[in-house]
């Protein structure tokens, strides 16, 4: 993440730290983790639950609903997905903000980080970007997710009918 950060940064590879201090900005992605993972998982299954009694949508293509023996349960699952990702971003995004600026030689400390971030936006300059993240991160939620419930219920249909 280092190095493709410093080789993206305007300044340049050599200017912004080279080969020196590879783990720079590995605290605020470290701190993140959980909070973002538990953010994502809680938003995803609170989702999943609201949406157990909605009714399959007549639009969805038949082959669809089928698909991982779920009745139509992919787009219930998508829909959780991209909730979550969403959501996740919200915590993820002020650590990746000040831990690129670390990985570039900006700041040399998580304190600086922090407080220098904040004065050149207030709060709203640790969510720059944050659209971009977004827009990243939901395509890929509404894959991965789906098809990962999709391969619980076709691999494991006991398990899956207990749930």
């Amino acid at each position: 993440d280092t190095l493709k950060t410093r080789l993206q940064a305007p300044a340049g590879f050599a200017v912004s730290g080279g080969w020196r201090r590879l783990f720079a900005g590995v605290l605020p992605t470290a701190l993140s983790s959980v909070p973002g993972g538990a953010v994502f998982f809680g938003v995803y299954e609170l989702t999943k639950a609201r949406l157990e009694g909605v009714a399959v949508d007549e639009a969805i293509p038949p082959a669809f609903n089928g698909i991982g023996g779920g009745g139509g349960l992919w787009h219930k699952d998508a829909c959780a997905a991209v909730t979550a990702a969403a959501a996740s971003c919200l915590v993820r995004t002020p650590a990746a903000i000040v831990s690129q600026r670390m990985q570039i030689g900006q700041y040399g400390s998580l304190r600086e980080a922090l407080s220098g971030v904040f004065a050149g936006g207030g709060w709203r300059g640790f969510y720059t970007g944050l659209g971009v993240s977004i827009a990243r991160e939901l395509p890929f939620a509404f894959v991965q997710f789906p098809l990962y419930e999709a391969l619980k219920r076709l691999l494991h249909p006991r398990r899956a009918a207990e749930a």
